[in-house]
């Protein structure tokens, strides 16, 4: 499956959900106003598709990311692929809750704590869930200090 397709066969049955609810907002216009990050990989573990939040996150555009591995952009992704092929294994979706991560970028901000879902899709792609936990964390660790 190539991005055209996934991207077609998505557009096609969300947009058949949402035209019957009388809108025009396409599937990919929906995915982009998600804050979380939403990334389908094939079966080569290659980035086949990526809403805006999972560009946010992975500091790439998704012209840089088509047909390259989350290693280019994750310095740790083995955790990452290690899950996702757990998934595509055992044919059903698995969480990892707490995965620090961090994009391949010189800045030193760019640390990220998520909790991440992999769910298996058609043809061995999987579809992969990243939601980004760093500032609740971090206001949880301030309260913590604060009351001490």
């Amino acid at each position: 499956m190539t991005q055209s397709s996934w991207s077609t066969s998505n557009k096609f049955v969300a947009g058949a959900d949402l035209k019957a609810m009388g809108t025009n907002i396409e599937a990919q216009e929906l995915f982009d106003l998600l804050s979380l990050a939403v990334i389908v990989v094939n079966p080569f573990n290659q980035i086949e598709w990526l809403n805006a939040s999972a560009q946010t996150l992975l500091e790439v555009g998704p012209k840089q990311s088509f047909g390259r591995s989350l290693h280019d952009f994750i310095s740790d992704a083995h955790v990452l692929i290690e899950l996702i092929e757990r998934a595509r294994d055992g044919q059903d979706a698995i969480s990892h809750r707490g995965l620090r991560i961090k994009a391949v970028s010189e800045r030193e901000d760019s640390d990220r704590y998520v909790d991440i879902t992999a769910s298996v899709l058609e043809h061995r792609h999987v579809l992969v869930e990243i939601a980004d936990t760093t500032r609740q964390l971090r206001i949880t660790r301030d309260a913590i200090l604060l009351g001490q």
